[in-house]
C-alpha cells in the first residue's frame, strides 16, 4: 500500500484575513453606536443657541416674577385673615407683613438660578435632539415666525403660571384651613 502525503502549506496573510475582518466586525459592533451618538451630540454653543432662540431665559425670568407676584396675593390673603383675627393692628404692623413677604418671595425667586436652569435644560436637550434637530430648531426659532411665537409663548407661560399658582394658592389656603379646622376641634376634644 502507498501512502501519499500531502502538504499543506499555511499562507499566514490569507488566514489571518478571516481573523481580522472578525475582529473589525466586532469592534464595529461593539464601538460605532458609542462613536455616532457621540458624532451626532449637539454642541454645547448649539444647545445654548437653542435656548437663547426659543426664549428659555426670558421663560426663566417669567417664572420668576410670578413666583414674587404669588407672594404679593398671598400677602394680601394673610393681612386679611390677620386683621380679622387681631382687629386694630397697627397699619405699620400691615406694613412690616407685606415688605417681609416681599424679601421672602424675592429670595425665593433668586433660588432659581438661571444659568444652572438652563444647563439642565440644555442636557435633557442633549439626550433628546440631534445636532442636526437642535441646529434645525434654533434656525425655526431665530426666524420670524419663531421668534413671533417665542414672544407670543413667554407672555402665555407667564400668564398660565400665575393662573396655575393663584389656583394652587386658594386650595392650599382651602386645604390648611380644613387641616387647622380638624386640629382646633381634635384639641377640644382633649380640654374637655
Amino acid at each position: 500500500m502507498s501512502t501519499t502525503t500531502a502538504t499543506v502549506t499555511i499562507d499566514p496573510t490569507k488566514e489571518a484575513l478571516p481573523m481580522k475582518l472578525f475582529i473589525a466586525t466586532l469592534l464595529s459592533c461593539c464601538l460605532l453606536p458609542f462613536a455616532s451618538a457621540h458624532a451626532d451630540t449637539p454642541s454645547h454653543d448649539d444647545l445654548l443657541r437653542l435656548a437663547r432662540a426659543a426664549g428659555m431665559y426670558e421663560q426663566i425670568e417669567a417664572q420668576k416674577e410670578a413666583l414674587r407676584n404669588q407672594g404679593a396675593g398671598a400677602g394680601k390673603q394673610y393681612i386679611e385673615q390677620i386683621s380679622a383675627a387681631l382687629p386694630g393692628l397697627p397699619k405699620q404692623f400691615y406694613r412690616d407683613v407685606d415688605a417681609e413677604l416681599k424679601v421672602l418671595m424675592d429670595g425665593m425667586a433668586a433660588l432659581i438660578d438661571t444659568d444652572k436652569a438652563i444647563k439642565i435644560y440644555a442636557e435633557l436637550l442633549a439626550a433628546h435632539l440631534s445636532a442636526d434637530e437642535v441646529r434645525s430648531l434654533s434656525e425655526f426659532y431665530e426666524s420670524p415666525l419663531g421668534q413671533a411665537y417665542t414672544r407670543a409663548n413667554i407672555a402665555i407661560m407667564a400668564a398660565w403660571s400665575e393662573a396655575l399658582m393663584r389656583d394652587a394658592e386658594t386650595q392650599t389656603a382651602a386645604l390648611l384651613q380644613r387641616y387647622m379646622d380638624n386640629l382646633v376641634a381634635k384639641a377640644y376634644t382633649y380640654a374637655k
